[in-house]
């Protein structure tokens, strides 16, 4: 959707569209979980899997 589709649908609808979004991206950052550590313990530098994602 395009911000401009936003603009002109109801409210509501947005807000679903939104938390939408949000359950799918907790949903994929959940599963990435264990990418993310593997990743990390490959990298030398500490807190490394906060750094990777930011």
């Amino acid at each position: 959707m395009t911000n401009s589709t936003l603009t002109n649908q109801n409210p509501e609808i947005t807000n679903n569209y939104i938390i939408q979004l949000l359950e799918q991206l907790t949903i994929d950052y959940q599963n990435s979980k264990s990418e993310r550590q593997a990743i990390a313990h490959q990298l030398p530098i500490s807190e490394a899997e906060f750094k990777l994602l930011e």
